[in-house]
């Protein structure tokens, strides 16, 4: 799995996911809102156990999260 956010590359390391959500990684000052289309074949395809903890990953950096000052929104689509 591999993700680009503008300059930076994410190759599936779950720190540096938490820490490209902290911001300074090419994502938008002021937070910013995570679309994740077609999340039921994520969920299939990672499994339920890494699917999971990816979303609770991002919630923790939105609202009532434990560092939602990063004002990170996920809508599952």
């Amino acid at each position: 799995m591999q993700t680009v956010l503008r300059e930076h590359t994410w190759r599936g390391n779950l720190d540096a996911f938490n820490d490209i959500l902290r911001g300074g990684f090419g994502t938008p000052d002021g937070g910013f809102v995570l679309v994740w289309q077609d999340h039921a074949t994520s969920q299939h395809r990672l499994g339920l156990e890494l699917y999971g903890t990816l979303v609770e990953i991002i919630r923790e950096h939105g609202s009532g999260g434990s560092e939602a000052e990063d004002g990170v929104e996920l809508i599952l689509a």
